[in-house]
């Protein structure tokens, strides 16, 4: 079946033409005065006065009213939200608007629980196609990286249907891009935000929540020495180098190549208060369509989005012991912090469309996503609830995570297979995720009745940790489906098959460095230890061995993997409706997974 444009009425004009029709009326009605009328002579002409012209106008159905329609049409339970209702609710991504269905709820600002369950049970995809995850722990795209000013609509599907994908079984989230224009537009939007009473109420370092670009400039990475070192001598402790020179390093060499190699690591990064940034944010969009000739358009629309914010929080993480009848907090930490995020996204889309029966679409996509999370956290275990005692804990988490997509999709209608549609896709992704540095360190804290506090020392028993990861993950789907409709005398039949094919190549890297210190706070330079971060682990510390430090490779192998995976699916469903009264749906899908053949 063929689709039309559709018009709807304007009740506004149909009231306003309701007005100017009476007030034609009016006019129009004679007005008899006391002065009898001019005589004309046989055969004069009478002029014709002009007449009014009403003209009634329709509009083009909205995205609101096509979200409407694709629901009302919809086989699956669904809810879809047009780009008219993100943006009267001022919501900035994905994820922040999506929390509004109802149904759906949003956990750490990325990631949407259908009906109460986790990510793990809900699927995402882009335009139809499934895109990789830029989470080394999630299989799900985190769907506060999709600015809103990029999205045409939102379709969350909560219940199962044959051509969706087997894994999803709590809902299927498809993010739409915007396509073809039906004219020529240019948008341009530039916004702010200030307020005077942030005033030293954010946290960072040096160097922290700064750049604008969302790119680290080098001095968060791990320096090169610590890969050179582990190549030559197989480890970086001093045990290692010493078995791995061959006798040629003795081990007080090889403790002074240990902590040269501490040396290169960044350890500015004593947290500090400053004053919340002013926040800024900018879209610019441009698109236009081209009658090439009366069955041939193109059209072709491009954005650019911008967004650079500090958020101030404030949370409580609380574990719980015990059975139902005796519950006791076995830990809890209050955490105050701050998050940078800076946001990069573009995109462009081109479509043809040949008369009513073919359209064919290309997408680009690409987005970046800085997080700069720095925290402070006091945190009480069951032994220290009440006591003056507790642990101060400082983190910092710095990560890149961009995703690049490119996709073409079809669609067609099969005149002489009585309206038949055949819809194909192919999709090429890459995610990424890249944290350069990612640090925490403990402090042994003595507090007064008010919190406040009276005294510090850093933690030896639990070493400050460098984490330094990437993850790459690539992704390829393809697919069509074609449908038959056969028509009857008080029903249409729907015949629907398909195929899908999804391949995906991930590989994660993560290296985890400690600062173990052997000094106390009771040894004769322990005061040392009440010091910053960037005091205690001074060039000068560590040259002259003052902390009596090891740099410690804590990695694991379990963090270090490639993975591969490998579906094929096939899907067959048929869907009658009896008349706009009844409507009957049924379909199966078959999907076969396996790992695929890794090589190095």
């Amino acid at each position: 079946m063929k689709t039309k444009p559709s018009f709807t009425v304007n009740k506004l004009s149909l009231a306003i033409i309701s007005v100017i029709s009476a007030a034609t009326l009016l006019t129009a009605t004679p007005v008899y005065s006391q002065e009898p009328e001019p005589t004309r002579d046989p055969g004069e002409v009478i002029p014709i006065e002009p007449i009014e012209v009403i003209s009634v106008t329709g509009r083009l159905r909205s995205s609101a009213s096509e979200a409407t329609e694709e629901r009302r049409e919809q086989i699956a339970v669904a809810d879809i939200m047009g780009s008219e209702q993100i943006s009267r609710t001022g919501d900035g991504d994905a994820a922040a608007a999506l929390r509004r269905v109802t149904g759906l709820t949003l956990k750490d600002g990325k990631f949407i629980y259908v009906r109460g369950l986790g990510e793990r049970y809900s699927s995402t995809s882009l335009n139809g196609a499934t895109v990789p995850s830029p989470d080394p722990t999630r299989n799900v795209v985190p769907l506060d990286m999709f600015p809103a000013s990029i999205i045409e609509s939102l379709s969350v599907q909560k219940s199962a249907s044959a051509n969706s994908p087997a894994a999803f079984g709590g809902g299927h989230v498809d993010i739409r891009t915007k396509s073809i224009p039906s004219d020529f537009f240019f948008k341009a939007s530039v916004g702010g935000r200030y307020n005077t009473n942030d005033s030293d109420d954010s946290y960072t370092y040096k160097g922290g929540g700064k750049d604008w670009t969302g790119q680290d400039d080098g001095t968060r990475s791990m320096p090169g020495t610590i890969n050179d070192t582990i190549n030559q001598y197989g480890g970086i402790s001093p045990i290692d180098i010493v078995s791995g020179s061959n006798g040629t390093v003795n081990y007080q060499t090889a403790q002074t190549i240990n902590r040269e190699l501490a040396l290169g690591l960044y350890r500015d990064m004593t947290i500090q208060n400053q004053s919340t940034d002013p926040a800024v944010r900018g879209d610019i969009a441009i698109g236009d369509r081209w009658d090439i000739t009366d069955d041939i358009i193109f059209g072709a629309l491009s954005a650019v989005s911008y967004k650079k914010q500090a958020e101030n929080y404030t949370k409580r993480e609380v574990e719980l012991d015990g059975d139902s009848s005796q519950v006791q907090i076995e830990n809890q930490k209050d955490i105050v912090g701050t998050d940078s995020v800076v946001q990069v996204s573009g995109m462009l889309n081109m479509g043809l469309e040949i008369g009513y029966n073919h359209k064919i679409e290309t997408f680009t996509t690409y987005l970046q996503d800085t997080s700069d999370d720095v925290s402070l956290g006091i945190e009480e275990t069951i032994d220290t609830l009440g006591e003056p005692n507790a642990l101060q804990v400082y983190g910092v988490d710095y990560e890149e995570r961009s995703l690049i997509s490119n996709q073409i999709k079809g669609h067609h209608f099969i005149e002489f297979l009585n309206d038949a549609e055949v819809n194909w896709k192919f999709s090429d992704a890459r995610s990424e995720r890249y944290a350069p540095n990612e640090l925490s360190y403990t402090y042994n804290v003595l507090l007064d009745d008010n919190n406040e506090l009276l005294s510090r020392n850093l933690n030896t028993q639990d070493a400050p940790k460098y984490v330094y990861s990437r993850l790459q993950d690539d992704s390829q789907n393809y697919g069509w489906d074609l449908m038959y409709p056969v028509n009857f005398d008080s029903a249409v039949l729907k015949l629907t098959t398909g195929y899908e094919y999804f391949e995906r190549t991930r590989e994660s890297y993560a290296t985890r460095l400690g600062l173990d210190v052997n000094l106390s706070p009771s040894n004769v330079n322990g005061s040392i230890l009440a010091g910053d971060f960037d005091e205690i682990f001074s060039d000068s510390n560590i040259i002259n061995d003052t902390l009596d430090l090891e740099l410690k490779d804590a990695s694991t192998d379990t963090e270090d993997y490639i993975a591969a995976e490998k579906n094929d699916a096939v899907f067959v469903s048929m869907d009658i409706d009896f008349d706009d009264v009844w409507r009957v749906y049924a379909g199966v899908r078959y999907e076969d997974f396996s790992p695929c053949n890794i090589t190095d």
